[in-house]
């Protein structure tokens, strides 16, 4: 069970990961041969798998289609971002996949490849997290007076989207998420 366990997790990573590459070569942030050479390194770490290929094609596509909808906004968009989330007087460490920052609206994106439940948004409390750090981290840089929390699924071929007022969203987090 252990081992089953640790293979969703790598998996999980690797779906992350691929995901995140084809967007950087998508948008140009970086060039084919270093694309070529990390997707190498991801093999050579991970091993090969149609799968899991597949599945960040289908992550690909849904985060692709985010970032279309939001492009008349002049999108600003960031992978694999650092956030702090406030806990009392410390703070908590966390990494969002990506995060779409648009005229209005912030969005969080979350992928979960390896979870065979479905998981909601709205309900998911390690999204809502990811969101306040989000909101701290940009809050004072941005206009946005929304944010979108996002959870994508593709080996089920799901994305649960939940929409707030970044205010709401505060609100929710001061008195216990």
């Amino acid at each position: 069970m252990e081992n089953n366990y640790i293979a969703n997790k790598l998996n999980e990573e690797l779906v992350r990961e691929m995901t995140i590459l084809k967007l950087k070569k998508h948008y140009e942030f970086i060039e084919r041969e270093e694309f070529k050479e990390a997707i190498i390194n991801l093999r050579l770490k991970y091993g090969f798998s149609d799968y899991v290929e597949m599945i960040s094609f289908i992550a690909f596509k849904v985060i692709l289609d985010r970032i279309e909808e939001l492009e008349s906004e002049n999108v600003r968009a960031l992978f694999n971002e650092n956030v702090e989330v406030p806990d009392g007087d410390d703070f908590i460490s966390k990494t969002c996949d990506v995060i779409l920052i648009g005229r209005d609206v912030i969005e969080v994106i979350t992928l979960f490849s390896a979870n065979v439940n479905v998981i909601s948004a709205y309900d998911n409390e390690e999204v809502k997290l990811l969101g306040i750090g989000a909101i701290d981290k940009f809050l004072s840089r941005m206009e946005c007076s929304k944010i979108r929390l996002i959870a994508i699924q593709p080996h089920l071929n799901l994305c649960s989207i939940y929409e707030t007022t970044v205010e709401k969203m505060l609100h929710e987090y001061d008195f216990g998420l």
